[in-house]
């Protein structure tokens, strides 16, 4: 794993029908997920009387989940992006981002068909290059798994879905939540961009969900979770992009005094990053600070001060 990618946006650019924003960053890469598994498309039946005809409108409460991220890291399929979007409107939820969506080109006309009501949804998704510039101006980040591999190595929390109300930061964080690929979810190189794993209460025999299901549960359960309490007025959250800025600086300045060895990096690199995202969120205050540590330790170390002169020993001449 690099010392630290960059953090470039490029300009973006639209495409049709829809204006989309391309971002595009550094390379990134996170264990299983979501496998992929089937959709249906239920025809719309027109709504009841007094409902809104865009499935609840903007003004509705996304609880827990307001203000909350849904990332979908290289989707394969156009049906599952449109499930996910719905399922997200349905509990609340209006943004949604998308790492390398390799069902054609995007806009999907599947994606948009399975979304029914919840196209505006689709349309509004912004599509990324790289993870990391996907969740550069993210405060804190879950990445789910069905079964993180590597787990003591990854050194990351893992939260049950069902304990997740009591594990949200703070209203004012803006929170992400990653779904991986539907055949083999996220690879270790992208959990580890998370601050804790999500996990949901399966059969153990048979634990794979559809990555649309594993977004509809996870909504309805932000949905269900209360209003955050706001975030301290003294706290600036730092971004991930922050954090990832200081983690390369520091893995940097420790491969330059041969703190890793290719026999070791990923797992001491992947210990020193979970000893971070533990803290709820990380400020950027708390940023500052250990970029000042490093510069400091970056400096040689100056000369020890000289020690004071002796005084003179007592002489027979002096007065008493």
């Amino acid at each position: 794993m690099g010392a630290g990618p960059c953090m470039r946006a490029l300009t973006p650019r639209s495409t049709a029908p829809a204006q989309r924003q391309r971002l595009t960053c550094g390379p990134c890469a996170s264990s299983p997920s979501a496998t992929d598994g089937g959709w249906s498309t239920d025809d719309e039946e027109p709504p009841p009387s007094g409902r809104p005809a865009d499935g609840g409108g903007s003004s509705g409460s996304a609880g827990g989940g307001e203000g909350v991220v849904i990332v979908l890291v290289e989707p394969k399929r156009g049906e599952n992006i449109g499930a996910a979007a719905r399922a997200m409107k349905n509990f609340g939820l209006r943004e949604l981002r998308l790492v390398r969506p390799a069902d054609g080109e995007w806009p999907n006309e599947k994606a948009r068909a399975v979304a029914a009501r919840a196209v505006d949804l689709i349309d509004s998704a912004k599509v990324y290059d790289s993870l990391d510039a996907a969740l550069a101006d993210l405060q804190y980040v879950y990445a789910t798994s069905g079964r993180p591999r590597d787990q003591d190595k990854l050194a990351k929390d893992v939260v049950l879905l069902r304990q997740l109300q009591d594990a949200l930061p703070p209203a004012g964080t803006r929170v992400g939540i990653m779904f991986g690929r539907e055949t083999n979810g996220l690879l270790n190189e992208e959990l580890v961009r998370a601050n804790a794993i999500l996990t949901i209460d399966t059969d153990p025999a048979f634990y794979s969900l559809n990555l649309g299901q594993a977004v509809l549960i996870v909504c309805y359960e932000l949905f269900r979770a209360p209003r955050r309490p706001e975030l301290g007025a003294k706290r600036d959250p730092a971004s991930r992009r922050e954090v990832e800025s200081m983690l390369g600086r520091l893995f940097q300045s420790l491969d330059a005094r041969g703190f890793f060895t290719p026999y070791n990096q990923d797992v001491l690199q992947w210990a020193i990053r979970g000893f971070f995202d533990r803290v709820v969120p990380l400020s950027r205050q708390d940023v500052a600070a250990v970029r000042q540590v490093l510069k400091a330790l970056q400096r040689p170390p100056s000369s020890p001060p000289s020690p004071p002169p002796k005084p003179p020993p007592p002489s027979d001449l002096d007065p008493m």
